[in-house]
């Protein structure tokens, strides 16, 4: 444990209060920036290219700005830095006054300078953190590394200038704060780091948790969780989302890039068991009581309500071509409807008792698997049973499924009882294997990202299993939730999203285990500009 001295602490939170006051109330006065722009640091008056004036930071751009005027000018976007130094400005009063040349990638463009004084080596660490953060973000296509590079970089620079006028030799402050700067750091020994990487890559990490239910008197369930995928070509166009469904019959939208709620959707007034996005602009919601809310995107408004299930629904997929939505609800009924008039056709699977229809899901040729509580039906799109496969527990006796996952050559089905899972081949309709989590008392969810399945279970157990080698065998676990685990999805190709019953109530976040080779990285310290 890593004991700090109270008066340490003190000086450092001072200093971090002061440079966040200053820099609201620069951002008060400036209205050139992006919405999702934070304002990191902002100097004291100084001497630059542009004149006497001060320069600002952003996680986008290094900014100048004359308070007096109202004077504003971009001095360059971090992407476009080539390289960061630092130098002595010579002039007639001073002939050793520390200074920092940017040089831009920008073909004519002449390189800036500001001359800093004695916080030269803070302002070259600052900018030197969050540039770096920005490339590796860019090349990782995750915009949550620049995050936080922008976190480093505040705690590096309040660090920093809290020593600035102790008796500890400055050369050692700047060693101890080069710890802070991951980014920087990364960039220099870029292959070192890599490799390293791939060496812990076998374990997954927690990178956020959120409270959906933090405004409410309770906690609610995390019922249902969609990730909806913004342009990755323009990062200023609008970013992607994550759909909740809380078992407080409310749906709640976050933006993926500062995880803050952007909307909450009253009209819904029945609790949502499943989303299906069905096309670039609208989002249907299965409901407890057999409606399907068809949402509009954009507004976050229902457009509509399609009757027809008498339960609730419990599963949808799209059809090959995109243009229907399959349905199914507990009862057994099944519905297929056209996106664009919504003309539906039905049918109901058995009729000699309730069916318990946990999932439904495409298979090639427009067949359907259909999940039961005690085996999964593979049927046409009018309800033609194929192929029926019953599954059976260690002791004979059927089982019990509430997860199911269906992949091109194999089934997955997870007992809700107890922590077994069963794993069929589709080509031979054989049993393949049978994988048993220790200390799981029931599974509870199953999804497949990349070469990874995660499985969720009722203990709160988050557990990743490797099918890249073409085995399944548990890679990683961890507790994820002081509750059952209700919910899981992908946020892109590097997160995945778990949500939890009410006792814990929180979605939390976390990265996959990264999937390196030697010529992955390679190929990433090319594109790699090290300052």
């Amino acid at each position: 444990m890593l004991l700090v001295m109270p008066d340490v602490f003190k000086r450092f939170y001072d200093v971090w209060n002061k440079q966040e006051s200053d820099c609201q109330q620069v951002s008060a006065c400036i209205d050139k920036l992006d919405w999702n722009e934070c304002l990191l640091k902002v100097s004291a008056l100084v001497k630059t290219d542009y004149g006497m004036g001060h320069i600002g930071l952003t996680q986008k751009r290094l900014f100048y700005f004359e308070d007096t005027t109202g004077e504003y000018r971009e001095i360059i976007q971090l992407r476009d830095i080539d390289n960061v130094e630092k130098f002595n400005w010579l002039s007639v009063f001073s002939p050793r006054n520390p200074a920092l040349r940017i040089y831009s990638k920008v073909k004519g463009a002449k390189p800036f300078r500001v001359a800093l004084k004695r916080d030269c080596d803070i302002w070259s660490a600052v900018i030197k953190e969050v540039w770096s953060g920005r490339l590796i973000s860019v090349q990782e296509k995750d915009i949550h590394l620049l995050q936080q590079a922008a976190r480093n970089a505040l705690i590096a620079d309040a660090f920093l200038t809290s020593f600035q006028d102790s008796k500890l030799s400055w050369t050692e402050v700047m060693a101890a704060a080069t710890n802070l700067c991951y980014f920087t750091n990364l960039m220099h020994g870029a292959f070192e780091v890599i490799l390293s990487m791939d060496d812990i890559s076998s374990s997954f990490t927690l990178a956020h948790r959120i409270n959906p239910s933090a405004t409410e008197s309770e906690r609610a369930t995390v019922e249902a969780l969609l990730y909806i995928a913004g342009s990755a070509a323009n990062e200023d166009s609008q970013s992607s989302k994550l759909w909740v469904s809380l078992g407080s019959n409310k749906v709640v939208v976050y933006d993926v890039a500062t995880w803050l709620c952007e909307s909450r959707l009253i009209s819904v007034e029945s609790r949502v068991y499943c989303f299906l996005q069905a096309d670039d602009k609208t989002i249907w919601a299965g409901t407890r009581d057999g409606l399907i809310y068809v949402i509009d995107m954009e507004t976050v408004t229902s457009e509509r309500q399609l009757h027809g299930h008498n339960d609730t629904v419990s599963g949808m997929c799209l059809s090959q071509d995109s243009r229907r939505v399959y349905s199914g609800s507990l009862d057994g009924h099944v519905f297929y409807r056209d996106i664009a008039t919504f003309e539906s056709t039905d049918f109901k699977i058995g009729t000699e008792k309730k069916s318990d229809l946990i999932g439904i899901w495409l298979n090639a040729k427009e067949t359907l698997w259909c999940g039961l509580k005690d085996s999964i039906l593979l049927i046409t799109d009018t309800g033609v049973v194929l192929k029926t496969l019953e599954l059976y527990d260690v002791w004979g006796k059927p089982g019990i499924i509430e997860s199911i996952l269906i992949q091109q050559d194999r089934i997955w089905a997870g007992f809700s009882n107890f922590g077994e899972i069963v794993i069929w081949n589709t080509q031979s309709w054989t049993e393949q294997s049978r994988l048993t989590l220790d200390g799981c008392t029931g599974i509870t969810n199953i999804f497949a990202t990349n070469n990874k399945v995660c499985v969720g279970t009722r203990c709160g157990m988050l557990n990743i299993i490797d099918i890249s080698s073409g085995s399944a065998e548990v890679s990683s676990h961890c507790i994820a939730h002081h509750d059952i685990i209700r919910s899981i999805c992908s946020i892109g190709d590097k997160y995945i999203a778990t949500g939890s019953a009410s006792r814990d109530g929180r979605i939390a976040i976390w990265r996959l285990p990264l999937q390196r080779t030697i010529l992955e990285a390679e190929d990433a310290i090319q594109q790699i500009v090290v300052p």
